[in-house]
């Protein structure tokens, strides 16, 4: 019976003690040198699809969208090759790589030209993202300089998707870096 009394008084003393503030202020003293990331809020113009939703920029998705139900529309910088990247998309699509990007056609794209890559079927997961039946994908893809990749890209269930492709298109056009 005592156990009884104490768990009661222990569960209505509970929410007092957790709703208690704790912080506190740290002086930070610390410095370092800015990164695209702190800034990339302000690197872009652009025009966004007034159905497309902003979300907070990631550490890869400079610029972050979502539409529909679970769609998700970002632009981000990327390693490696136009062709590495690509066979990788497809690859997540369960696609036969390509040898050269030739068969894709150019659109127009942050101020130049990148190849528009299109993709759908089962989605098998990667870069923490879970599998999916029935997704789709919308890309581009181009070179900045020697070294830099930069990608525009569209995912979400196939037929949402579909949908989007010319706010996609838009979009993709309306990037300009400042």
């Amino acid at each position: 019976m005592k156990h009884h009394y104490l768990i009661l008084i222990f569960s209505l003393c509970l929410p007092l003690v957790s709703c208690q503030d704790e912080s506190q202020t740290v002086e930070i003293t610390g410095k370092r040198r800015l990164t695209d990331y702190d800034q990339q809020s302000d690197s872009f113009d652009f025009i966004s699809p007034k159905d497309w939703r902003r979300v907070p920029a990631t550490r890869f998705r400079e610029l972050n969208f979502k539409f529909g139900k679970d769609g998700e529309a970002y632009f981000s910088r990327a390693n490696g090759s136009l062709l590495e990247n690509t066979n990788r998309w497809l690859k997540q699509y369960g696609q036969e790589p390509v040898a050269t990007l030739e068969s894709f056609p150019l659109v127009d794209f942050a101020g130049g030209q990148g190849y528009l890559i299109e993709a759908d079927g089962d989605f098998r997961g990667g870069m923490g993202a879970a599998s999916r039946s029935d997704w789709g994908l919308i890309g581009v893809i181009a070179s900045v300089g020697e070294s830099t990749i930069v990608t525009v890209k569209m995912v979400g269930p196939k037929e949402e998707v579909k949908a989007q492709k010319d706010n996609f298109l838009s979009f993709s056009e309306s990037i300009k870096g400042r």
